[in-house]
């Protein structure tokens, strides 16, 4: 065979040896994009949901942690146990705060639901928990096994989509440079809103009334609040 052949074939076997190795390590350049890029994606989400969950993280827990305090109060400090002798501006307040405590509960609960409705949260186990906690507090608001001397007719129970609809009114929007969302409305705001939520809340009956059974209702406290 002529040397000429011989250098033909060896080139041609080098140029497809070149070629199947340069297919090869594009694909591989390609497989290790792709996998890059679904790692950063996933780091993007994770990075998201932490910031978003963060931000709402403090709000939702100072909010719980208030109705915790108040609920302990009435319930273990009998602050109401002198509330006949409280000036008429002291009882005022001391309704109209616990109130004011309980639906902005529902409002952090809600903006928190709204916010992270459409991320995935993952399965980690501090998600999962507070999810339940969240839970069992809606059920404790939900049920009508409270201390009255009427059960058929509970005077405060507030059912689930009660409980969003009072978070709703809560709800208000942040300015467009805000990166957060959505806040709570302050308690001057809910003063002025007052009636919009008890209606919301308990209808047509007696304000003083509810707001009585408000303050000693003790369903929260049986149900892992302390």
């Amino acid at each position: 065979m002529k040397p000429e052949v011989i250098t033909a074939i060896i080139a041609a076997i080098v140029a497809v040896v070149s070629a199947a190795m340069s297919v090869y390590g594009q694909m591989r350049v390609a497989q290790l994009s792709d996998l890059l890029a679904k790692q950063r994606e996933a780091e993007s989400r994770e990075a998201q949901t932490i910031a978003l969950m963060s931000k709402y993280r403090d709000p939702l827990l100072r909010s719980a942690n208030d109705l915790q305090s108040r609920l302990f109060n009435i319930h273990r400090n009998h602050v109401l146990s002198n509330f006949e002798q409280k000036s008429i501006s002291e009882q005022d307040y001391l309704l109209n705060n616990t109130l004011y405590v309980v639906a902005e509960y529902f409002g952090w609960v809600e903006i928190l639901r709204r916010e992270v409705q459409f991320l995935d949260l993952g399965d980690l186990e501090l998600n999962r928990h507070l999810s339940e906690l969240l839970v069992s507090i809606t059920k404790a608001f939900g049920t009508n096994q409270i201390y009255s001397s009427n059960i058929s007719n509970p005077i405060f129970q507030l059912f689930h989509g009660e409980q969003r609809a009072i978070g709703e009114i809560m709800m208000k929007p942040r300015s467009a440079e805000q990166i957060i969302g959505y806040e709570c409305i302050g308690y001057a705001t809910f003063m002025q809103k007052m009636n919009e939520i008890l209606t919301l809340s308990i209808g047509s009956q007696n304000y003083e009334l509810i707001s009585r059974h408000v303050l000693e209702n003790q369903k929260l406290a049986q149900n892992g609040l302390f």
